[in-house]
């Protein structure tokens, strides 16, 4: 998967390819290697944070009452979350970049994703009270099917279908048929080793929290004995 930018700084236009495992950014000074850093530093920290707390709760699609039997097809999906996430991932980025002169000229561009999400085959199990749905990313689609399943066709049809999802709603499934590809993709975990003094203000801010919530949760701990 590739990310695209353009006018960031002194980069008319750029990539990443986000699948690559590690990233070194050589050049002369002034070149955007800094600002390139901290486009796939807001990249990574945007979707691990996504992927981990599901902050978006929007509902985009109302999924109609279904019998047992009936399916539901969903197309324009994922064409309509790339477009939400390239323009919260573009905020995020500018934000962190924390340069105004940016902000009317840089530009984020997510395309590519919608033909790597083509080839994408997935399916889950939804659940809430009395009721079940199969739900399947089709191959070499962009459509997601619906379809309400009796509790016996889940015992006995169903049963090596994971993961299941139960008690929630029924956008939180549809972001996970989205995002997880993405998660196990991008690998978010990843560790930077920051070469110049101007990435440093962001490296510290994200090394202060993760060290400050360690402790929140150490102290949380032993009020609890």
């Amino acid at each position: 998967m590739k990310l695209r930018v353009k006018n960031l700084g002194p980069i008319k236009q750029g990539e990443i390819d986000l699948s690559k495992r590690f990233f070194v950014f050589v050049g002369y000074n002034n070149t955007g290697k800094t600002y390139m850093a901290q486009v796939l530093w807001s990249v990574l920290e945007f979707f691990g944070e996504y992927a981990e707390e599901r902050e978006n709760k929007q509902t985009i699609y109302e999924i109609p009452i279904l019998s047992v039997g009936e399916e539901y097809i969903i197309e324009g999906y994922f064409q309509d979350r790339i477009k939400y996430f390239q323009d919260k991932l573009k905020q995020k980025i500018l934000n962190d970049l924390n340069n105004e002169s940016l902000r009317l000229l840089f530009d984020l561009d997510l395309s590519e994703f919608i033909n790597d999400f083509k080839s994408i085959e997935y399916r889950f199990i939804y659940g809430e009270v009395n009721r079940h749905f199969i739900v399947n990313k089709l191959k070499d689609s962009l459509s997601i099917s619906i379809k309400r399943i009796s509790k016996i066709e889940l015992d006995n049809d169903y049963e090596d279908v994971y993961p299941h999802y139960y008690d929630e709603g029924i956008t939180d499934p549809l972001d996970k048929v989205f995002i997880k590809p993405l998660v196990d993709i991008l690998n978010p975990k990843q560790f930077f080793l920051p070469a110049s003094r101007s990435f440093y203000t962001t490296f510290y801010n994200y090394v202060f929290l993760a060290s400050k919530m360690r402790q929140d949760s150490l102290q949380k701990m032993l009020r609890n004995n």
